[in-house]
């Protein structure tokens, strides 16, 4: 891969105030809160990092972090007030109470093949949030992002949504002349088979989602489309294991190289307080699979020697889970 260009600035964080996790979010500008000292400040990600899975290579390409998300009040404040020391600065904002959460995109570099893993929040999408209109049908930085990291759309084979939900399918397709498009157009895309013949089914008026309409259709019509069910191995040492639970149709995404082992969880869950409490509230449609799947995962790997790979952890984003006597199971963030 061509080493990153510093000559050119990302683009502002106004262009990156863009969010559909929730119509309660908002995004920091310029200025982030952090708590009261002696805590320190919360720590913008890079608009591209790495890191490797034995031969593999792992791009982090940033859509927006820092976005803040109002603690739930269903959750104790004191499940956050004890765990300060490794829930803040990056994940959660002690003076206002808000959680802090991330979107990027994951590229995988296998010998012979480029994945992308959720592709994010898209640009001149439907993305409507209550009080900021200015969010709708705007650009942002991420393609910028992925170019800037030596990528080309034209050269991924693969673009992978572990559910489809909008921030997860942004980056399906591109408009142009008026028309959605497919952005990666040699890549299959491995779309929940489950979770996308709910999503296309017409609703009560007799129409589709937005989200379908811009960023799932455009994709089967083009043949680009591969509806999966059950386990699906896309290339050597990548393969794709259904958790349902978020969504019914929900995936992750395994990858093994040299002995050494990763796992993308997708929305398993958000927020890292929810390892230590997987029956917290989180923004699940269906709450009880949502957790049971949440507590089976912690349960298997705590304590192994597997990269955990979130969706929506802050920089540094990647870690381990861990079982720390006293306490219970952690997020041990890497780097």
């Amino acid at each position: 891969m061509q080493g990153l260009r510093q000559d050119i600035m990302p683009l502002s964080r106004r262009d990156m105030l863009r969010t559909s996790v929730a119509a309660a979010l908002t995004v920091t500008g310029s200025t982030v809160y952090a708590a009261d000292p002696p805590l320190a400040a919360f720590l913008p990600a890079p608009p591209v990092s790495q890191f490797k899975v034995g031969d593999f290579t792992v791009t982090k390409v940033l859509d927006v972090d820092g976005i803040r998300l109002p603690a739930s009040d269903a959750v104790p404040k004191e499940y956050f007030t004890n765990n300060l020391d490794w829930l803040a600065p990056q994940h959660y904002d002690a003076r206002a109470h808000y959680i802090l959460l991330s979107i990027h995109v994951y590229v995988i570099q296998t010998r012979d093949k480029i994945i992308v893993v959720d592709p994010g929040l898209g640009d001149n999408k439907a993305r409507v949030v209550a009080g900021h209109q200015e969010f709708n049908r705007q650009g942002g930085p991420w393609l910028y992002n992925f170019a800037n990291a030596g990528f080309k759309p034209d050269n991924v084979n693969a673009v992978v949504s572990t559910h489809l939900h909008g921030d997860h399918i942004g980056y399906n397709t591109v408009l142009k002349d008026g028309r959605w498009i497919p952005t990666f157009p040699n890549a299959r895309y491995y779309l929940s088979k489950i979770d996308a013949e709910a999503m296309g089914q017409p609703n009560k008026s007799g129409g589709y989602s937005q989200d379908f309409v811009e960023s799932i259709k455009p994709v089967i019509d083009a043949g680009r489309a591969e509806l999966v069910a059950g386990e699906v191995t896309i290339a050597e040492g990548v393969n794709l294991v259904p958790i349902p639970g978020h969504t019914p149709g929900h995936y992750s995404v395994h990858i093994t190289s040299k002995g050494k082992r990763a796992i993308f969880t997708g929305d398993l869950w958000h927020s890292p307080l929810e390892i230590m409490y997987p029956r917290m509230p989180s923004l699940d449609r269906d709450p009880v699979p949502a957790q049971e799947a949440r507590i089976k995962f912690f349960d298997e790997y705590a304590d192994k020697d597997v990269l955990i790979v979130p969706a929506h952890h802050n920089h540094p984003s990647i870690g381990h889970i861990v079982k720390v006597p006293g306490r219970g199971r952690m997020f041990r963030m890497l780097g």
